[in-house]
């Protein structure tokens, strides 16, 4: 399924219901974030229906996610010398080049 523009809760129930839960066993688990559109009664439903569950995963939590202590870094980089640069996109480009990898 490909589409373009916004994507909402019903094209993610159309998703699911056309495409994801056809392919499931009963005994199944769907782990998905938070999205508000991920939260309806008719999502729950169709995959009870099915004889699945959905686990949602915790609410934003940083300390999960290893890019956002890099994303962290190159924020700060940036904020430090954007005065530097005629453009954002300058700006974002030397980042990149000067921070590829702030993990040893």
């Amino acid at each position: 399924m490909t589409f373009t523009g916004t994507y909402n809760r019903d094209l993610f129930e159309l998703w699911l219901k056309d495409c994801l839960l056809p392919k499931l066993q009963s005994g199944d688990a769907i782990v998905i974030d938070n999205a508000s559109f991920h939260h309806s009664a008719y999502i729950e439903q169709i995959v009870a229906a099915a004889g699945c569950e959905l686990w949602y995963l915790p609410p934003y939590c940083p300390d999960l996610n290893d890019i956002e202590h890099w994303w962290s870094v190159l924020k700060n980089w940036m904020r430090q010398r954007w005065d530097e640069f005629d453009s954002f996109r300058d700006c974002v480009d030397a980042a990149f080049n000067e921070r590829p990898n702030v993990y040893p």
